[in-house]
């Protein structure tokens, strides 16, 4: 006996509806692995948290993540730029002197800073390397188009001698006969953070797909269980 035309679609339909549910993952889960050195927790709030730690080498981020497909989410983390802000007040030296006068604060407790070292750039090429305790004062004899600084921790610290913060670059009205005062606005917090932006990654039933920005590989995390 023939089925009848509407049990035939009921049933096309339900099989369609239970397909379609059984295809959906739940995103919102801890990926971490004993096997790997990457985590990542998709909170229910859509929060999410990162982390990597190998050896001395250590990253960290956290921000808001959100489902663009049955098998994708896109990140972006709360802190956009890791780019250290200079703030500078220039003023010009006599006619007669034919050089550049730098000095230089930054904005860490005097105890610390000979903890860390600071690279001097001037047209975008290396002039030096200093303990930050040294950069007070900055004598340039050439003309310069550009300066900006590079920041990183000595070895007494292993996890944030493995990074490097950069500042904004200041270029001065003129090449040459500057006095200029330059604070460094430091921010601990970004030494060692990965800035995702829009970054997607793929959901699988057994873990979290994402390509680490380092290497450029895709990396395989599973679900923890």
């Amino acid at each position: 006996m023939p089925l009848n035309k509407y049990y035939v679609l009921l049933l096309a339909i339900s099989l369609v509806l239970i397909y379609s549910c059984s295809s959906i993952i739940e995103v919102s889960e801890d990926y971490s692995s004993s096997e790997t050195p990457y985590s990542f927790n998709l909170g229910k709030d859509s929060v999410f948290d990162y982390r990597y730690k190998f050896e001395f080498g250590y990253e960290y981020s956290q921000g808001i993540w959100s489902k663009i497909g049955n098998n994708e989410i896109v990140l972006n983390s709360r802190v956009k730029n890791r780019t250290l802000q200079l703030k500078v007040k220039e003023s010009i030296a006599h006619e007669a002197e034919q050089e550049n006068f730098f000095y230089v604060n930054i904005n860490m407790p005097d105890s610390d800073k000979n903890y860390y070292q600071c690279m001097i750039f001037i047209n975008d090429t290396l002039y030096g390397k200093r303990s930050c305790d040294s950069i007070a004062s900055i004598l340039i004899s050439s003309p310069i188009k550009n300066i900006f600084f590079k920041l990183s921790a000595d070895v007494r610290m292993p996890t944030r001698f493995m990074d490097t913060l950069t500042t904004d670059k200041f270029s001065p009205r003129l090449s040459i006969g500057n006095k200029t005062k330059i604070d460094i606005i430091f921010k601990d917090s970004l030494f060692n953070y990965r800035v995702f932006n829009d970054e997607i990654l793929k959901v699988t039933r057994k873990g979290l797909k994402f390509r680490d920005s380092r290497t450029g590989q895709w990396q395989y995390i599973n679900r923890r269980q």
